[in-house]
């Protein structure tokens, strides 16, 4: 279905606000910088979490078009993100929104964001709305990432195309679709656009951030008691995933050679998945069929959202072994990083096989990380995996022998 999905979403969007791509050039963000560098100093007087605001009269004919709003993020007195909002037809609504911020408190403009607001069944409601967004990753002047982005009450698609090297050409571009509106994403795909990207998206253990600074959990240097689950026992499951798309299915792999006491392939596994429609090589495994091979090998399976590092605690001290969602890359580079794709949310499949409460002020979390060199038995702060695994909505599935 992603054949025609790219083509369908980028032409609904350039269908609203146009190609920009080409005509994004160096000049870009300095003229975006000069917008909001004279934005001054100031204080939130009146606690209404905008610097100051100003009223704009885009035609000059005298009539309040809309209002531009400086947000002051980190508390300096400096305005971090100006904001217009435009009502063009004077219907009251307001119909677009651009966005100018400086992320990194340098002064200079790295992301810069135009939503178009829409009324789609003309009730006089807003009821969905395209959102263009253009990073500077690096602080040269030049788009880096593009990402699209359409969202209404049923349906939330998010188009990331990103262009590293400069070179005018995407590197590659990440889709990722919510069907059904309930904040999981169900489709999700990375499809290669140049081969000569610096990075192999084709073998997740090369991929950008994937050297994280894990520290491993070391079972015959610990006290027990301090720690929920046998996290020493599962570090014996693991193994590096054999495909970049197949996470799920080797996290499903160590359960079951834990919970069965039996040795599995992955490479049957993925074969098993991919004929009954659980797994894709291309797009990998949609959260509501993770745990369907466990289910089919006779495990008993409960899938959930909304969860909370208890009821992880819980399932381990029942007995139980657990696949989350998470952020790969909030986890990896150990704190929040939507810079690196913009929108991504929950992108990868491990699976959590203890808590560690040595130092009851920073629990760490012990998990099996297929996607990395060094992921059996990697601990990670509380914080981050809580970060990380937001981005699922806290998607959990247990499984039990």
């Amino acid at each position: 279905m992603f054949d025609n999905l790219l083509d369908n979403l980028i032409d609904y969007v350039e269908g609203f606000l146009g190609d920009d791509d080409e005509n994004n050039t160096d000049d870009d963000f300095k003229e975006e910088e000069d917008f909001i560098s004279d934005t001054g100093h100031g204080s939130d007087s009146d606690d209404d979490g905008f610097l100051f605001e100003e009223s704009v009269d885009i035609d000059g004919d005298g009539i309040i078009d809309g209002v531009t709003t400086y947000e002051d993020i980190d508390g300096d007195g400096v305005a971090d993100i100006a904001t217009t909002y435009l009502d063009t037809d004077g219907d009251g609504m307001i119909d677009s929104a651009t966005s100018y911020q400086d992320t990194d408190g340098d002064g200079i403009i790295d992301t810069v964001s135009v939503s178009e607001y829409l009324d789609t069944d003309d009730d006089g409601i807003m009821d969905s709305f395209v959102t263009d967004s253009y990073y500077d990753i690096d602080g040269d002047g030049t788009v880096d990432i593009h990402e699209t982005e359409i969202l209404s009450d049923d349906y939330h698609a998010v188009i990331t195309e990103a262009d590293m090297d400069n070179d005018g050409e995407a590197d590659y571009i990440v889709v990722q679709e919510d069907l059904d509106g309930d904040g999981i994403v169900d489709n999700s795909e990375v499809i290669p656009t140049a081969t000569d990207y610096p990075y192999d998206i084709d073998d997740i253990t090369d991929n950008v951030g994937n050297a994280p600074a894990y520290e491993q959990f070391d079972p015959d240097n610990c006290d027990l008691d301090d720690i929920i689950g046998d996290p020493g026992a599962a570090m014996d499951s693991w193994h590096v995933q054999e495909t970049s798309s197949s996470c799920a299915v080797a996290s499903q792999e160590f359960i079951l050679e834990q919970l069965t006491g039996y040795e599995f392939d992955e490479a049957d596994l993925r074969d098993f998945a991919e004929t009954n429609g659980w797994y894709d090589p291309d797009g990998g495994t949609s959260m509501r069929d993770v745990g369907n091979i466990l289910e089919a090998a006779g495990l008993e399976v409960e899938r959930s959202t909304g969860n909370s590092i208890t009821d992880i605690e819980n399932c381990l001290e029942n007995g139980g072994q657990i696949i989350v969602g998470v952020d790969a890359y909030e986890l990896w580079d150990g704190e929040s990083n939507d810079f690196y794709l913009p929108g991504d949310g929950a992108n990868h499949a491990i699976q959590v096989i203890g808590v560690d409460h040595s130092d009851p002020s920073e629990p760490m979390v012990i998990i099996n990380d297929s996607g990395t060199a060094n992921g059996g038995g990697a601990m990670v702060s509380l914080d981050v995996f809580m970060d990380a695994w937001e981005d699922s909505g806290y998607f959990m599935v247990e499984a039990y022998a």
